[in-house]
């Protein structure tokens, strides 16, 4: 349920080009970069890792943390320490890099804010996905969203994924590998029970920030 989430989030940017991934690497990064293959192939993707794990023409692999800031949206699967942002962050205003990055999409639990306007740049926003919003109260009733450091009806999605699979009686594990056509039919359910991503404001979001394209490259 947390690959539906994330990936529907990031499938659903207006005129998204390419994205920056911290984390791909893991089980959900992995299903979500195919699912963004199979159903986004102009979206490319750059992903923070020295191990390669995925080989399509979409996909590219830097140690550069600096590179994000060449795509409007980087996604965060995987917490890295304060002060490699604040390295990446540093080195790009002493290169006078322009920045593109309008938003860092945050699904690593518990979410850590990263103090961007204090790096300068508050143009970025970090914000937390992998998140439901409840918009009906006919399937999830009572104090279900206390304690887990989010927002009033809001419920993590492998939470939701477990009181669904509860409900339907199901008796089968989940455990191994994300498989891409499970992840489309756990999105619809969830749907049918008044769950749905949390709604983000893109009008920063404009045609420049979209694009990665290296001009030096062209």
């Amino acid at each position: 349920m947390t690959t539906a989430s994330v990936y529907n989030q990031i499938a659903e940017i207006p005129n998204l080009e390419s994205i920056f991934f911290i984390g791909a690497n893991g089980k959900i990064g992995q299903a979500v970069c195919k699912l963004l293959i199979k159903n986004r192939p102009h979206v490319k993707i750059t992903i923070f890792s020295s191990w390669e794990s995925m080989t399509h023409p979409n996909i590219t692999f830097t140690t550069d943390l600096t590179e994000m800031m060449n795509h409007s949206v980087t996604v965060a699967g995987k917490i890295l320490p304060g002060k490699k942002y604040a390295k990446a962050f540093a080195s790009a205003k002493k290169n006078n890099v322009d920045n593109k990055c309008r938003f860092i999409f945050d699904y690593t639990v518990p979410f850590i804010d990263i103090e961007v306007t204090k790096y300068g740049y508050p143009e970025i926003k970090h914000i937390p996905i992998g998140l439901l919003q409840v918009n009906s109260k006919s399937f999830l009733r009572g104090h279900f969203d206390i304690c887990m450091s989010h927002e009033q009806d809001h419920i993590y999605p492998c939470h939701a994924g477990c009181i669904m699979n509860t409900h339907e009686g199901r008796e089968t594990d989940e455990v191994g590998e994300v498989i891409p056509a499970e992840v489309e039919q756990a999105w619809k359910r969830a749907l049918n029970y008044g769950f749905q991503n949390r709604i983000i404001d893109y009008s920063s979001l404009t045609a420049s920030t979209c694009s990665s394209v290296d001009k030096k490259s062209m």
